[in-house]
């Protein structure tokens, strides 16, 4: 049985943004031994996606299934309210930054290790990431070895993007030209981006460089790819691989998939390619962790 606890971390909003709250909601799964601090994984979500999207529920129950806690959570301006999976927070969404999101990641992953999160074995801990939220766990890891830590033993990414600011021109002018841009959700309706985020990629900061990140981190790390991904290419996956230390990093493409792995929200049921990556995944923590 699993032990669940959900918990709240309250952030300064950024300031001059109109956004006067800003809170992390997450929650801990973990094997029903609460007594034992456990290994963990820290779970970092996409791009339009949140703690609770498609396979992100699936891949918790299979880490804990392997003896491993799981460290969960919306970014506190992906738009998702208290509900936790209602796009509900349309001022925290238009003014979310990745360096916003990248504070996020850090204050919940700097809880777990501390012991704010109950009993967790920080010596013992994972990051995982699916493709934005990747970007920014192999951001995040590597800010945290230039500066003398290294809390991960072992990283695992899904469909990760090797760069920020990916919109195409034509998006971009319209950003510039408009102030905002209008983002359109899985359910039809659409979100404004003002241009916090396009200020903040535009000069192409040496901070937010997703492959030279990569190539300072020292942790086992596996890529995991959908073969048919159309958002990110497998040939991306390739080229980072290339990019990490010699020896560190494995590549394993799924065939027959995308970006989701096959997988829409809610998810009903795990067919073979996901059940695939869920597994390789779990794996890999489970051996280094």
């Amino acid at each position: 049985m699993t032990e669940t606890q959900p918990f709240e971390l309250e952030l300064s909003p950024r300031p001059g943004t109109p956004v006067l709250r800003r809170v992390v909601r997450g929650r801990v799964l973990r094997p029903d031994r609460s007594e034992v601090a456990a290994p963990f994984v820290v779970l970092t979500h996409g791009y339009l996606a949140f703690m609770d999207w498609a396979f992100l529920p699936a891949l918790a129950e299979a880490l804990v299934a392997r003896g491993l806690a799981v460290v969960t959570f919306n970014m506190s301006g992906g738009g998702i309210g208290p509900e936790l999976d209602e796009f509900t927070d349309p001022a925290g969404f238009a003014h979310n930054t990745y360096e916003q999101e990248l504070e996020d990641l850090a204050a919940v992953a700097g809880a777990a290790a501390e012991g704010h999160l109950g009993p967790l074995d920080a010596n013992r801990a994972g990051i995982w990431g699916h493709s934005r939220g990747a970007a920014m766990c192999v951001l995040h890891a590597a800010r945290l070895r230039a500066a003398g830590h290294e809390p991960y033993r072992a990283l695992c990414t899904w469909a990760s993007v090797a760069s920020v600011g990916r919109y195409d021109l034509e998006r971009l002018e319209e950003w510039h030209r408009e102030g905002f841009l209008w983002v359109t959700l899985a359910d039809g309706r659409r979100m404004r981006l003002e241009r916090d985020l396009l200020d903040e990629f535009s000069p192409r900061p040496a901070s937010l460089d997703v492959e030279a990140a990569a190539a300072a981190l020292d942790l086992p790390v596996l890529l995991v790819h959908g073969a048919r991904d159309r958002s990110v290419k497998p040939e991306e996956a390739r080229e980072l691989l290339e990019v990490y230390p010699a020896g560190r990093a494995e590549l394993v493409v799924i065939d027959g998939v995308g970006h989701n792995f096959g997988a829409r929200h809610p998810l009903t049921e795990s067919r073979p390619p996901l059940a695939q990556a869920l597994a390789v995944t779990a794996e890999h923590f489970a051996r280094y962790l």
